[in-house]
């Protein structure tokens, strides 16, 4: 069953079924169409971190036709993803002098940031009070698989963040 509010079927969970991004298997797709449905012709800047195929980078390009797509990666084999609308920054998100590189190269307000990266939960925080300083005025932050699922049983991220 669906919370309440969620349609069945939308255009992302359309686009998650051509383009087979991991998110799909989570339930994800749902909850960013919820969130991302109202303003997906607004957004301007989209940053994935973690995106190890160039599935999800591709779902995105199609669901924000007016957007320019960032993706952060450890694996310099992402770089090929790049295109004229998609750009692919090859470095460690827990880096600050990456993230600051990352940051002054797109040189904008972050409208929404989607951390799909490494999973740990000081990489999570300390990417998230680097880049969340930056969005613009209503961008939403989104860090994935947080808590128990990636062995944070203690629920560090999630306290952290409550606060």
């Amino acid at each position: 069953m669906l919370p309440f509010g969620i349609q069945k079927s939308n255009l992302l969970e359309k686009l998650g079924k051509k383009y087979k991004p991991s998110k799909r298997n989570h339930n994800y797709l749902v909850y960013y169409w919820l969130h991302f449905r109202d303003i997906r012709f607004e957004v301007k800047h989209f940053l994935e971190i973690g995106i190890k195929t160039d599935s999800s980078i591709r779902m995105w390009a199609d669901f924000f036709p007016n957007a320019k797509i960032y993706g952060i990666d450890i694996d310099s084999n992402c770089k090929s993803f790049e295109n004229d609308r998609c750009k692919i920054f090859i470095g460690d998100q827990n880096n600050y002098n990456f993230l600051n590189q990352v940051s002054n190269t797109i040189a904008h307000p972050l409208d929404i940031v989607i951390d799909d990266g490494s999973h740990k939960y000081i990489h999570q925080l300390r990417t998230f009070s680097f880049l969340f300083p930056r969005m613009s005025e209503h961008g939403i932050y989104v860090i994935e698989d947080t808590g128990g699922v990636v062995g944070d049983y203690d629920l560090f991220t999630v306290n952290a963040l409550k606060k």
